[in-house]
């Protein structure tokens, strides 16, 4: 082997091994990365789940107590109104969430649609003007029963699909990182070594 080849080939070696060691972190990186955003979107989920379960129960016993306070039927109107509006923005915000997500996008749109639905039976059952048979009211209260369940239904596999193991994700988070500091320390150990 002649000379050129050697300084060659010496000169070689450590690129080659630099240039593996960078292409071993930046994977490592990108898991990272990869671990990070999963974690933030289950925490901006499960913050949007509980605020609509919050709002969805504050707007249902609105509804409830309105037929029992009539002289303050107005003000629980405007109150539920308040609530369903809050709960409009919040899907939303939902919608917004999930859009590299289609699996949950499409549970945040048929959770929009039973919340309409829900909304309108509600409207349905409360309204104090109509003057309707106890038959036609026990059939509207066992819809907006139904539509209640579904609406829980559809927030239940939300969670499940979006926030998951959240205390899980963080653990896989912490590991990612500690696994790119180890390996950082032990890329810049090993070219001193080289170096040498």
């Amino acid at each position: 082997m002649r000379l050129s080849q050697k300084i060659l080939l010496v000169a070689a070696f450590p690129v080659v091994f630099e240039l593996t060691i960078f292409g071993v972190l930046w994977s490592m990186v990108e898991r990272l990365d990869q671990a990070r955003q999963a974690e933030a979107h289950g925490r901006a989920m499960a913050a949007s789940i509980n605020r609509i379960g919050t709002l969805h129960m504050e707007r249902v016993t609105v509804l409830i107590l309105r037929p029992f306070n009539r002289g303050q039927s107005d003000m629980l109107r405007n109150q539920a109104r308040e609530r369903v509006r809050d709960i409009n923005e919040e899907v939303k915000n939902m919608e917004r969430l999930t859009v590299g997500y289609p699996n949950e996008y499409q549970l945040c749109k048929r959770l929009n649609a039973a919340f309409e639905k829900l909304g309108a039976m509600f409207t349905t059952s409360s309204d104090t003007t109509t003057t309707r048979d106890e038959a036609s009211r026990a059939l509207t209260l066992m819809g907006v029963k139904e539509g209640m369940e579904e609406v829980n239904s559809i927030i239940k596999v939300l969670s499940q699909q979006s926030v998951g193991d959240l205390q899980g994700k963080q653990d896989l988070l912490l590991k990612y990182d500690n696994e790119l500091k180890y390996a950082l320390a032990l890329a810049a150990s090993l070219s001193v070594a080289l170096a040498l």
